[in-house]
């Protein structure tokens, strides 16, 4: 029996760790709503793009910004990424990089993934 999406992205994402709470089956508007909400009380929340098109990954960045929801999209986490501000963002990709050894950025570079890890922190790189 073939797997639904929902299925997949589980088995994706893996289980639910450290009171992470997981949303399956919502619309775009659902979801941006819901991103609005739980950032409230925490300091980021991932709205998984796995498996989408270019095209729709693009759209619903096109709406995150029209809602002023502090994101980036990350190809490594197959997700976009919300913050509350801009601080935290560059602040947790700036701790991400910091804590990564040289053989995970060597391979991040090597397979050119779009995230802040690595395009972020070009420019600082000797």
């Amino acid at each position: 029996m073939e797997k639904t999406y929902t299925d997949r992205i589980k088995e994706r994402i893996g289980e639910s760790v450290d009171g992470r709470e997981d949303y399956f089956d919502l619309t775009h508007e659902e979801s941006i709503n819901l991103i609005k909400e739980k950032l409230k009380n925490n300091f980021s929340v991932n709205l998984w793009t796995f498996e989408w098109p270019n095209e729709q990954i693009a759209e619903v960045d096109k709406q995150l910004y029209k809602e002023n929801i502090v994101h980036c999209w990350d190809e490594v986490f197959d997700s976009f990424v919300c913050f509350n501000t801009e601080e935290d963002m560059v602040g947790f990709y700036w701790k991400l990089r910091k804590e990564a050894t040289d053989e995970q950025l060597k391979d991040l570079k090597e397979h050119n993934y779009n995230t802040p890890v690595i395009k972020w922190f070009k420019d600082n790189e000797s």
